[in-house]
């Protein structure tokens, strides 16, 4: 299956101002607070965010779950022989576990991203369905595996996002009100981080029916 081949069932335009409204209203908030001076309830808030809140237990009810939260992301963060994305969001994953008994990689994935974006890779469960059905297979939890995966696919369509970013200018008639002026929507399509994000929202939208009853395919398809 060719992913480009979705773009007139979900346009790109149309997951760029998803996205772009995500950001206006609560993302960029997120990032503000847990990529400075993050506190237990700004961690609590992201993992509520992302919905993935309820992989803690106890999280919303007591600040020692939530500092065992933000201390492994600090120390994490801080590690300076974890040399790439990666393997900061794949030790984050693994602290999640020593303290909560699950392999958590998409919460870490989330709060990592939320602390640079740029170069972190969000995994998400429908991601992971539409990369399966696009060929990428065995991915499962592991991140190596889906941040390969994920990087082909997106670079597969990285010209059409900032083309489809840059037309939000043109769409203001319809699309929920924005702060950002013309130059400012421009600039966000040269940020890669923005970009992703928006590769993200399609992804997500491609775990939905059309994928449902393709029938599987060779795991050394990569189109």
């Amino acid at each position: 299956m060719i992913i480009r081949n979705h773009i007139k069932m979900f346009p790109l335009e149309y997951c760029a101002a998803r996205f772009l409204r995500q950001w206006e209203l609560r993302e960029e908030k997120l990032y503000v607070s847990i990529s400075c001076n993050p506190s237990a309830l700004n961690v609590t808030e992201a993992l509520s965010y992302f919905q993935v809140a309820r992989n803690f237990k106890g999280l919303n009810t007591g600040i020692f779950v939530q500092n065992k939260i933000l201390t492994a992301l600090i120390n994490v963060k801080g590690n300076s022989s974890l040399a790439t994305p990666q393997s900061k969001v794949i030790d984050l994953a693994k602290a999640f576990e020593e303290h909560f008994s699950q392999y958590n990689i998409s919460s870490a994935s989330k709060l990592l991203w939320l602390s640079y974006r740029d170069p972190y890779v969000i995994y998400d469960k429908r991601a992971v369905n539409t990369l399966r059905k696009l060929g990428h297979k065995n991915i499962g939890k592991d991140y190596l595996k889906y941040f390969e995966a994920w990087k082909i696919e997106f670079l597969n369509l990285e010209t059409s996002i900032e083309d489809a970013i840059i037309n939000l200018k043109y769409g203001r008639s319809f699309m929920p009100y924005t702060n950002l002026s013309d130059t400012e929507i421009e600039l966000l399509a040269k940020k890669q981080w923005f970009k992703e994000r928006v590769f993200d929202i399609f992804l997500w939208e491609l775990n939905g029916k059309i994928l449902q009853d393709v029938p599987a395919m060779s795991s050394s398809a990569t189109e």
